[in-house]
């Protein structure tokens, strides 16, 4: 299955998109919640606009295949998941009822949502209808591990900095 490049391209895509998501989320409910002390339900309403635009935008994209090519659709998600991550990381967030944060989130699942009303048929249509099983099942595992690998390696990274500041700040006071 590899070796069709709609599959292997397919799969890399579905890996970074879910990563970026599972990384985001991760990073956004700890900040929420132990920056700004958001309980977890707050927590959950100030994402609301990902979520929203992401089930908006994967419900929607279909229709704007007469348009664009599928692939178009896929870069132009990418780059509205670009876009709304850089807004994210450069701006200092010091409320979650910042406009530029909630529309930041919404542009982020906007695109999101792009990546995944495509991505399946795009990846599906390449393989025979013997494969199309077996292709799913590749998608959906593939789709797990972006997940998974996006929160592990964003919790690696922020347990690494929140040690190394620890560490600094207990020396200059020893």
């Amino acid at each position: 299955l590899f070796q069709r490049p709609a599959v292997g391209g397919g799969t890399l895509t579905i890996l970074s998109q879910q990563f970026v998501l599972g990384g985001m989320m991760y990073v956004m409910a700890l900040y929420l919640q132990i920056e700004l002390g958001k309980s977890a339900f707050q927590t959950g309403v100030v994402l609301l606009p990902l979520s929203l635009m992401l089930l908006v935008a994967a419900s929607q994209g279909a229709r704007l295949v007469p348009r664009f090519s599928p692939r178009g659709i896929i870069r132009m998600g990418y780059l509205l998941i670009l876009v709304g991550v850089l807004i994210i990381a450069f701006r200092s967030l010091d409320s979650a009822s910042d406009p530029t944060f909630l529309v930041s989130l919404a542009i982020t699942g906007t695109g999101i949502g792009l990546v995944s009303s495509q991505l399946q048929n795009l990846v599906q249509s390449s393989v025979t209808k013997e494969q199309s099983s077996e292709t799913s099942g590749l998608m959906s595992t593939f789709q797990n591990l972006g997940m998974s690998l996006g929160t592990t390696i964003t919790g690696i990274a922020l347990t690494a900095i929140l040690i190394g500041s620890s560490t600094q700040l207990i020396q200059e006071n020893t």
